[in-house]
């Protein structure tokens, strides 16, 4: 999230919480969570510019393969094989065709591994306690958390009884 300084972890929990006009019981209003998400966007750790079908196949185009193909072909068309230019063109497309089918199916199924992989998080909003997508996460949430959970973001402990972080899914 967009913190414009890296010492907020220095200051008092309450400065934290008005730095971030935030509610320490009631947390954010429904209108303070759409503001920021639309100015900072979704909690995301990093964002993967994922190519078209059509920009994939114009960069398949540019791979050895499909260099030598085009070279077999025209080499052929010059010679007069015709047949064997068409077959060699044919090949080619499909080539790419099947790359392109690949690659679309592949960025799906990773799409949708990544987005079954997002936790979920308990918030404190308008002073009732729901569970959402971490994705979902603003700057200045109150995130609830118990025995188990996953940390779905950076945060300031404000409130904790007996705080113990097992750090074994990080250091394996």
């Amino acid at each position: 999230m967009a913190q414009k300084s890296n010492e907020w972890h220095l200051r008092d929990p309450d400065a934290v919480l008005s730095m971030l006009d935030t509610d320490k019981f009631n947390g954010l209003t429904p209108k303070q969570v759409q503001k920021r998400r639309y100015r900072d966007g979704k909690n995301k750790v990093w964002h993967v510019r994922h190519s078209s079908a059509t920009e994939y196949a114009m960069k398949s185009l540019g791979d050895l393969t499909s260099v030598l193909l085009v070279i077999a072909a025209l080499t052929a068309a010059v010679f007069e094989k015709s047949t064997i230019a068409a077959s060699v063109c044919t090949v080619l497309v499909l080539g790419i065709l099947f790359r392109v089918v690949t690659y679309v199916r592949v960025r799906r199924v990773l799409e949708r591994m990544a987005d079954e992989g997002i936790p979920n998080a308990t918030v404190i909003r308008g002073g009732v306690s729901s569970v959402i997508r971490a994705d979902a996460i603003v700057e200045g949430d109150i995130i609830v958390l118990s025995a188990g959970d996953t940390v779905p973001c950076d945060g300031r402990i404000v409130q904790g009884d007996e705080i113990r972080v097992s750090e074994q899914g990080i250091t394996e």
